[in-house]
């Protein structure tokens, strides 16, 4: 009995967030570390900063005293996790997107493949042509 040689599977494609609405992520974020007494609210960042309130939600979630008379604790630090692991996402899509431009401008100015190695932490021109994001 001869063995049938299968197809590959086609790849399929990157789910991707795409465009969300990340201001209303970030303020609803805001509500819940403000409803959660984060000691250092005040300087929760602006909503255009993304970075720097992933940054301060990361630094302060461990302090964040939810009043469980009102409601369920698991509830308001599992959606303010949710929220941040979503953002996370949208600023890997967005560096991907960000770094595939800036190889594109790279390619067509004539820099080659092997210059890019340290700036993509790989050691071959091969490496750098496998790290560069697809888009």
């Amino acid at each position: 009995m001869v063995a049938q040689s299968k197809k590959p599977r086609p790849k399929r494609p990157a789910i991707r967030l795409g465009g969300i609405n990340t201001v209303a992520l970030v303020d609803r974020l805001r509500e819940l570390y403000q409803a959660g007494d984060d000691p250092e609210f005040e300087l929760f960042p602006a909503s255009d900063e993304l970075l720097l309130v992933l940054r301060h939600a990361e630094r302060t979630t461990g302090e964040l005293r939810v009043d469980t008379a009102q409601v369920d604790p698991k509830d308001v630090m599992g959606e303010a996790a949710i929220i941040r692991t979503k953002l996370w996402q949208y600023l890997r899509e967005q560096a991907d997107a960000g770094q595939l431009k800036a190889i594109e401008a790279g390619r067509a100015f004539g820099v080659l493949w092997h210059r890019f190695n340290e700036a993509l932490c790989v050691n071959t021109r091969h490496g750098t042509q496998q790290r560069k994001p697809r888009g």
